[in-house]
């Protein structure tokens, strides 16, 4: 049956369950609530027929063709159809341009199903895709699955309400009306004043209160609607926007005049709070800044212009497709299509980075002028009152009244700019006659004295001896300074200005796009480098947006380690050199020889389990391959392929070691000066290291087989009834053959399909090592090859079993095992058998104690020191055997074997313990009746794989 996907389910509630009879009776209600008619439209009629028109008729039709599925509902199952009818089916059966018979009922309502107990699933049937009913009696992982990262880019984190209302207020009928109305703020009141007559100023006034209004509505409505809005940076422009429009409202002038000055003369009517021709240069600039908040709200064309762009884009898709969408579907089209996450974070941080630098510009450049009126107004009085003391010399002399006038314009000359005072009068000259002379030998450049003259019109017709000139000087140094120094700071703040504009767009470019980019770019260059080098998590506060550059990295880190777990250490070069290369996808590169120690292990048994486990499998197999890959990768192998119930491992030597460093360490000898602790000056380093990865993977295979009967997770899968009924005292059980040598590394397959993995006859004699294990009754079994690898204080626990020649070789091979013994691993203790795994509490982790740090493994590690199953005598007695066995003196051989055989007890009871490879050499020369063939050299064939 197949799986159930949570668009294709239609929910029934199974609270709401009438009998059949009642069903019956409410079908015509029914039928109305839970009907929806389905339209199949092709581009080659114009006409729509109806596929599904009503629901309960199809149900009812499905009941008769699946009659084997009503038996796997629970008791109230049977009123099928009334939960069909029923008023409260909340599914729904919505048309999709590409299948238009699918169900779509939302994941919500799948959810609410699953938990009730009743799902319809898809399946094939006559004319479409029908439900088959399955039982739910706890909800399915593939219904509850977390969303996708591109779902979660397109989750709203708002209610229902706030998400419609905000689409109505940003759509296109209102978002036009707001900026005509933003256009009529921006330029009514200079249009106004300058074309309207003073009749059309209440009409004008009227319209400001419109727009005033509709400024208010629009903010306050956006504070609870739109999403980032309340109390931010744009709704802080709108509301100087809003507040600037009670500025082109005469009774608010008026008010805000008496309460700023009683003395204050500006007619409303005539010109507006803050009006042109103003003294208060300041206050004006401060008008103009809150005027330009209205020129921002006109940022919505923009958005409209956006829209409109999307809308073609839905346009020409929906021609292309020769289809018509919805309303519903062009929205959501419109959104798919609509700019990624970081594009609009980078838009909207550089359009903020804009509108505060313009704003910023308009209010601190008038700062460093000398006419903005901060530091102190210019006097209007220095030419014309030079032109009244003229005009009064002309016409009454050296007069009294003419010096009181004199004094009164020297000393309304001079003003205060800054901290000093400035414009001070440095000479006089009236009628031809001086009268003030500031003595100061000063050097003064030229722009430093201001020079303003009046003269009779004598002078304009050069009649020298009538002409009349008047000269006042002005001592301007400290106005030339102080413009300067201002200049000077203006200059600074437009530098820090720019710099701080450009290091703020850089930083928003490369902190959501440049620098993610770049980290990607590493982490390929990284992988190209060490396929299988863990890539760097990238960290992130938590309150950051998902945004998609993220997804790709995360994405980018999952591909690398899919790639490393997938292709493992035997495709590493295969990514290497794809990666690398700039051309296209290339699997098939050849192969690198390579010398290494394969190991081999497969599950006992395990055609039974399946059988036994059916669905369950893939959770038992997998656990005990966490056992066996963490094992083996924390002794320094590597997990090549996962065969159902066998794995591939390898041990792969140092980098550069050949066949002839193995065939060193191989006839080197064995003697108590040759120890790890005593670093025998005879052996390379690379010798030693080659002797760690020998004692490594026999660690780990030693190991395994404790963890694996240490693990709770399987020990509850052995005390399932199903599984003690068809194999009794059920454990989990492996064999482990281990073989060193050569072979040939790289893809193996076709362009359309390829596995990383190894080729070699060495790898063929681990499989077979491993199967062999069975005959002799071991659970490990070594080549000869491998011994001769190991330390020497190892290869003194290991026993020669045999000596055979396999299928397809006629070299003989020296069979070894090393003795395990599982009697002092205890078994954990599971509360309950449950006959499914699915049942069972959540088991801990599986414990290892290969993490710690050990000198010497197999006298410190406690599985490795509790699992040898015999002693030296033994090995000693059974050596003895074994060279008669070998020498062809099988009657004396029979006699130690025998004895071997039941020398062996249970490490905890005592019981007497079978010994395997005793038993197999015993049936081996039994078969020949105790007497070695006449052409016996020592080894046998082994005929079965």
């Amino acid at each position: 049956m197949a799986s159930i996907h949570p668009k294709a389910a239609i929910e029934l509630p199974a609270a709401v369950r009438p009998k059949r009879s009642e069903a019956d009776a409410s079908t015509s209600r029914s039928d109305h609530d839970a009907s929806t008619l389905v339209m199949d439209r092709t581009a080659s009629t114009d006409s729509a027929r109806p596929l599904l028109a009503n629901p309960v008729d199809f149900a009812r039709q499905w009941l008769h063709k699946v009659p084997d599925d009503a038996d796997k509902l629970d008791s109230g199952s049977s009123s099928l159809e009334a939960s069909f009818m029923s008023s409260t089916v909340t599914s729904t059966l919505s048309r999709s341009a590409k299948s238009p018979t699918k169900f779509r009922p939302s994941v919500s309502a799948v959810k609410k199903a699953s938990k009730q107990g009743l799902i319809l699933r898809r399946a094939a049937s006559m004319t479409g895709e029908i439900p088959a009913i399955v039982t739910a009696s706890e909800p399915s992982h593939s219904l509850t699955a977390t969303p996708s990262v591109f779902q979660q880019l397109e989750k709203a984190n708002q209610p229902q309400w706030k998400a419609k209302a905000c689409d109505l207020l940003d759509g296109t009928h209102i978002s036009c009306a707001v900026v005509f109305i933003t256009l009529l703020a921006v330029f009514l009141d200079d249009f106004r004043l300058a074309v309207l007559p003073p009749a059309a100023d209440p009409v004008c006034v009227g319209i400001t209160i419109v727009i005033l209004v509709v400024f208010v509505l629009d903010t306050t409505a956006g504070s609870f609607v739109r999403p980032g809005y309340a109390f931010r940076f744009y709704w802080l422009i709108d509301f100087v926007a809003t507040l600037s429009m009670l500025l082109d409202i005469p009774a608010v002038v008026n008010g805000l005049n008496r309460i700023s000055s009683s003395s204050s003369s500006i007619e409303a009517n005539e010109v507006s709070f803050l009006a042109r021709g103003t003294s208060n240069t300041s206050a004006n600039k401060a008008r103009q800044i809150m005027r330009v908040c209205r020129i921002l709200r006109l940022m919505r064309l923009v958005y409209l212009y956006n829209q409109y762009e999307l809308h073609k884009q839905v346009r020409t898709m929906e021609i292309q497709g020769g289809l018509t969408m919805s309303k519903p579907a062009q929205f959501g089209q419109r959104a798919a299509l609509a700019g990624t996450r970081v594009g609009q974070k980078l838009s909207h941080l550089t359009t903020r980075r804009v509108i505060i630098g313009v704003l910023g510009l308009l209010l601190f450049i008038p700062c460093f002028e000398l006419g903005s009126g901060l530091y102190g107004d210019y006097p209007p009085m220095n030419e014309a009152g030079l032109e009244m003391l003229h005009d009064m010399y002309l016409d009454t002399g050296n007069t009294t009244g003419f010096w009181e006038a004199l004094h009164a314009y020297q000393g309304s000359s001079s003003y205060r700019l800054g901290l000093k005072m400035t414009d001070g009068l440095h000479s006089l000259t009236v009628c031809n006659y001086t009268f003030v002379d500031v003595t100061n030998t000063y050097p003064y450049r030229s722009y430093e004295l201001l020079t303003v003259q009046v003269q009779t019109p004598a002078c304009d017709l050069q009649q020298w001896v009538s002409c009349l000139v008047t000269t006042a000087v002005f001592d301007v140094r400290w106005n030339s300074r102080f413009g300067a120094a201002l200049n000077l700071f203006r200059s600074l703040f437009v530098i820090v200005a720019l710099g701080c504009g450009a290091v703020l767009f850089n930083n928003d470019s490369n902190r959501l796009v440049l620098r993610p980019i770049e980290r990607m770019l590493r982490k390929v260059r990284d992988v190209s480098e060490n396929p299988l080098a863990k890539p760097e998590t990238t960290k992130h506060h938590s309150d950051d947006p998902q945004m998609e550059t993220r997804i790709l990295e995360n994405s980018i880190n999952k591909i690398c380690s899919l790639l490393a777990v997938g292709f493992g250490d035997a495709g590493a070069e295969v990514i290497a050199n794809n990666i690398r290369s700039g051309g296209d996808l290339n699997p098939m590169i050849p192969g690198n020889k390579v010398v290494a120690i394969f190991g081999f292990c497969d599950i006992r048994n395990f055609t039974d389990t399946t059988e036994v486990l059916q669905e369950d499998i893939m959770e038992f197999v997998n656990t005990i391959a966490d056992i066996v890959h963490t094992e083996v990768a924390l002794h320094g192998g590597a997990p090549n392929k996962n065969i159902g119930d066998a794995f591939l491992l390898v041990w792969k030597f140092p980098k550069g070691c050949t066949l002839e460093d193995i065939a060193r360490v191989t006839s080197a000898p064995d003697s108590e000066s040759i120890e790890k602790s005593s670093k025998s000056r005879q052996d390379s380093e690379l010798d030693w290291q080659i002797r760690e990865v020998a004692d490594r993977a026999l660690a780990a295979f030693v190991v395994i087989q404790a963890a694996i009967k240490r693990s709770q997770r399987l020990q509850s899968f052995c005390q399932r009834g199903d599984l003690l009924r068809r194999m009794p005292g059920y454990q989990v059980k492996m064999g482990f053959g281990l073989h060193v040598g050569w072979a040939i590394e790289g893809a193996i397959g076709s362009k359309f399909k390829i596995d990383a993995s190894y080729l070699s006859p060495n790898v063929n004699m681990a499989s077979r090592l491993e199967a062999a294990t069975k005959q002799f009754g071991s659970t490990i079994l070594i080549s000869g090859d491998f011994v001769n690898l190991l330390s020497p204080a190892l290869k003194r626990r290991v026993r020669q079993v045999d000596c055979v020649t396999v299928k397809g070789s006629i070299k003989p091979v020296d069979l070894f095992t090393y003795d395990v013994s599982l009697d002092r691993i205890p078994i954990p203790a599971i509360q309950a058998s449950q006959h499914s795994i699915a049942e069972a509490a959540p088991a801990p982790p599986n414990v290892t104690f290969s993490m710690k740090a050990m000198e010497n493994e197999f006298i410190e590690h406690p599985d490795l020191m509790s699992t040898w199953a015999v002693t030296t005598p033994f090995l000693k007695r059974f050596q003895q055997g074994f060279e008669l066995y070998r020498s062809g003196q099988w009657a004396e051989a029979k006699a130690i074997l025998e004895e071997t055989k039941g020398t062996r007890k249970h490490l905890i009871s005592g019981d007497v313990v079978v010994d395997g490879p005793s038993n197999t050499l015993l049936g081996v020369m039994s078969q020949h009746g105790h007497m070695a063939p006449k052409d016996w050299a020592g080894f046998r064939e082994l005929t079965e794989k």
